[in-house]
């Protein structure tokens, strides 16, 4: 249903074990986008008593329809970066504070969001002073002069800054991510009948992008569906896997 004006929404609902531990605070939503997921939350409640939903706006994205001097571009960008740009609707510049505050976007997420919208190359924004270095006094206006010759332009996101901790997964979602491995080792067995090993974890690997998940932990879900004999090894060649009925 389309009872908002002017946004499509397209939702991928996921239990816990598929999305990324470390979730986040929601960001402050455009109204038009919060009308949406309104809508969207209030029929998923009809449709399933019981479970709450969670919205993860860190991992979505969005497509927003741009005016420029030289003519509209459809940007391709990141949910944060769409919070961002709909602030363009109100006024044409804003300092980094205001963003901050009006976004409520998490400060490390903000910083490569918004400077990736500043970049050189793609330069939605033009930001005063132009240096990578933020402070709350720092203003960021809307690039009304851009030119490109793409009409629809994706927006490059800067790469996060490597965090040397490890995130801890919680023995209730570690569990639940053994049981989609195995449903999904047991299904492509079971369609296949026989696979060699590197075939059947890279057909595995393609099922599981909703989470990280290493080849070790592949390979000890394979090692236990041997034992409790939902599979078996070739008798001749170890590396061959037959699905037993």
């Amino acid at each position: 249903r389309k009872e908002h004006s002017g946004v499509d929404i397209n939702v991928t609902v996921l239990t816990t074990g598929f999305w990324p531990v470390h979730s986040m605070e929601n960001c402050s939503l455009p109204l038009e986008a919060k009308k949406a997921t309104d809508e969207f939350a209030t029929f998923y409640k009809t449709r399933n008593s019981g479970r709450r939903l969670t919205w993860q706006t860190q991992s979505g994205t969005a497509e927003v329809l741009c005016h420029f001097k030289h003519g509209n571009k459809l940007l391709a960008v990141q949910t944060y970066q769409m919070c961002i740009l709909m602030l363009y609707n109100r006024a044409e510049t804003y300092t980094y504070a205001q963003i901050a505050k009006l976004t409520n976007i998490p400060d490390k997420e903000l910083r490569r969001h918004l400077l990736s919208l500043a970049h050189p190359r793609v330069k939605v924004l033009k930001k005063f002073p132009n240096k990578k270095s933020l402070a709350p006094s720092h203003t960021f206006t809307y690039n009304y002069g851009k030119q490109s010759p793409l009409f629809r332009i994706k927006v490059p996101l800067l790469r996060v800054e490597n965090d040397s901790k490890e995130v801890k997964v919680p023995p209730s979602v570690e569990e639940e991510r053994k049981n989609r491995i195995e449903v999904m080792i047991v299904r492509v067995m079971k369609t296949r009948k026989t696979l060699d090993h590197n075939t059947l974890m890279s057909e595995v690997m393609k099922q599981s992008l909703r989470f990280s998940v290493k080849p070790i932990f592949i390979k000890k879900r394979i090692e236990s569906l041997i034992e409790r004999e939902y599979i078996e090894r070739d008798k001749l060649k170890r590396g061959l896997y037959h699905y037993l009925a």
